[in-house]
């Protein structure tokens, strides 16, 4: 853009550049970004649907992820699709969409922290956060009957072993059948010196 300027003292012109200045005005969003997911528990694997929404504004805020306060990227193992929607009064909403993959590293204690976070050139910054669990099946500490008998087996034999190692330690010829093989002897030697019948 020039303007032409005249002056009456001396007749010429010249060209003078004047450069428009715009204003444009800033709408905060009117309250926090909505954060959905499916639904609140997940097994290892499976794969972590969540859905961000801010409220109407202008400009469109910028909206980031997180889990467990670690910066979400998009990757080919993290998507990230965002889309704006201008309204008739020329505010803006954005979406943004969430997928990944949930892994046992993620959750602490059993629990994930997801979070976003929609920022408007830093002068309005909200964050609204969801907990999820872990549904994956948790190894028992239950004993099976294999286990069981094997104790028990256990318990049997070193009772056995116990009771003949004491009673080794007071009476021996009874453990091995000494007084039986003694009987047998005296009674063969009292058939063989008792009188014959004539």
């Amino acid at each position: 853009m020039f303007a032409i300027l005249a002056s009456k003292l001396k007749p010429f012109y010249f060209f003078s550049p004047c450069f428009p200045l715009y204003v444009a005005s800033l709408e905060e969003p009117a309250h926090k970004p909505i954060l959905i997911t499916d639904k609140l528990k997940y097994l290892a694997g499976e794969t972590i649907r969540a859905n961000c929404t801010t409220p109407k504004a202008f400009p469109a805020p910028n909206i980031t992820w997180f889990i467990n306060e670690q910066m979400v990227n998009d990757t080919i193992y993290n998507r990230i699709m965002p889309t704006t929607f201008r309204d008739i009064d020329g505010l803006e909403t954005v979406n943004s969409k969430l997928e990944f993959s949930s892994k046992p590293s993620y959750y602490k204690d059993g629990k994930m922290t997801l979070k976003c976070v929609a920022n408007q050139f830093g002068i309005y910054k909200q964050r609204t956060e969801q907990k999820l669990e872990d549904d994956s099946p948790q190894l028992a500490h239950v004993l099976s009957p294999s286990t069981t008998l094997s104790h028990r087996h256990k318990f049997v034999s070193s009772a056995l072993v116990g009771g003949l190692s004491r009673l080794l330690s007071t009476n021996p010829v009874a453990v091995f059948g000494g007084d039986s093989r003694q009987k047998r002897d005296m009674t063969k030697k009292e058939v063989k010196d008792s009188p014959k019948l004539v």
